[in-house]
């Protein structure tokens, strides 16, 4: 025999309320995070990345592979440019995590790549570049990457 559990109306109504009430804050949290993105410092960033790669245009007139769609995007994929076998083959998706360590350490973290960078060691120029390379060159669903 199973019993039925009822619950008042009045209690439904403060459980949804805590429950809306907790959903704002998520949100509320998470659009904090994205507003904490310093967007000019990671444009100034890019000005290191700019002689070889185009973050707003899906186009290879420079020595590196453009990066519209990057994020959510294998490594070695854009479409066109002729990659090192290191990163062709590499087994890596482009998010977040992975490009910061990228940054930090190219040639550590993929072993024969032929991008010709310094290991960029700050961690805050580093997140501000990633943030800003997530607002102008977007994700490859975004872009039908």
């Amino acid at each position: 025999m199973t019993t039925t559990t009822r619950t008042s109306p009045r209690r439904r109504h403060r459980t949804l309320a805590r429950s809306t009430v907790l959903t704002a804050l998520c949100a509320f949290a998470l659009g904090a995070a994205a507003d904490d993105c310093d967007t000019a410092r990671g444009e100034l960033m890019f000005g290191l990345c700019q002689s070889c790669h185009q973050a707003d245009r899906a186009e290879h007139d420079r020595s590196g592979p453009h990066l519209v769609g990057l994020f959510g995007r294998p490594a070695g994929s854009a479409e066109g440019f002729r990659y090192s076998p290191a990163m062709a083959d590499a087994d890596v998706t482009w998010t977040a995590e992975t490009l910061d360590a990228f940054l930090a350490s190219p040639r550590q973290f993929m072993p024969g790549t032929t991008m010709m960078m310094a290991p960029m060691r700050n961690d805050a120029d580093r997140a501000a570049l990633i943030c800003w390379l997530r607002d102008v060159a977007g994700t490859a669903e975004e872009n039908d990457q």
